[in-house]
């Protein structure tokens, strides 16, 4: 039998994430989550690095397979060689 696929879009047009997105440890907060700077955006101001404990900038939705396909697009003005930006994918 040929496996089912499922298509998920999601563009960020709202005033607020809906509850499928999650923060890591702590609530998204519009202090570094922000949808209303520019219509359709998503804009994450960083904070602490991606393995500290606490402080992170990270907005996730809940895996419901083990086979996907991901895209994103990411404006980003990095301001010295550690800052990063992008999708991260974690099974």
């Amino acid at each position: 039998m040929p496996k089912k696929i499922i298509f998920t879009f999601y563009e960020f047009g709202y005033k607020k994430l809906s509850d499928e997105w999650l923060a890591l440890r702590e609530p998204i907060d519009t202090s570094w989550a922000i949808l209303t700077e520019k219509d359709g955006y998503l804009r994450i101001n960083g904070r602490d690095e991606l393995f500290n404990f606490s402080g992170q900038s990270l907005i996730a939705k809940r895996g419901v397979n083990l086979s996907y396909q991901a895209e994103t697009s990411v404006i980003f003005n990095p301001e010295n060689y550690r800052q990063i930006a992008g999708l991260i994918v974690y099974l």
